[in-house]
């Protein structure tokens, strides 16, 4: 983030039937709708919840690529992998710090 002179965002999604109002963690969850993920060492991995980095052109996921790779490639690599839908929320910052505000919107 340093890098975009902190004007990059981090952006969280999940699937399209994400219960965000209860906040979010990482990892795979039982009980929750995953999100498919391609990653560098498989073809599809499942979490609850991923969070990646934009600078508002790239987005970057050392779990998919080295590389930065285009928003909209992106969006559309989740698309492609995930056919019932994605959501997204992007973090902002609030009073404590380990409670993130996760705002709707665009990215």
């Amino acid at each position: 983030m340093e890098a975009s002179g902190g004007q990059g965002k981090v952006i969280i999604f999940g699937s399209k039937d994400a219960k965000w109002d209860d906040g979010y963690s990482w990892g795979l969850n039982e009980t929750s709708p995953n999100l498919n993920i391609p990653t560098k060492t498989t073809n599809n991995a499942e979490y609850t919840y991923h969070s990646v980095y934009t600078d508002g052109k790239y987005i970057y996921d050392p779990f998919v690529s080295d590389k930065p790779i285009p928003q909209s490639d992106y969006t559309q690599i989740l698309k492609d992998k995930n056919p019932n839908g994605v959501s997204w929320r992007i973090k902002g910052e609030t009073d404590s710090p380990d409670i993130p505000e996760l705002k709707k919107g665009g990215f």
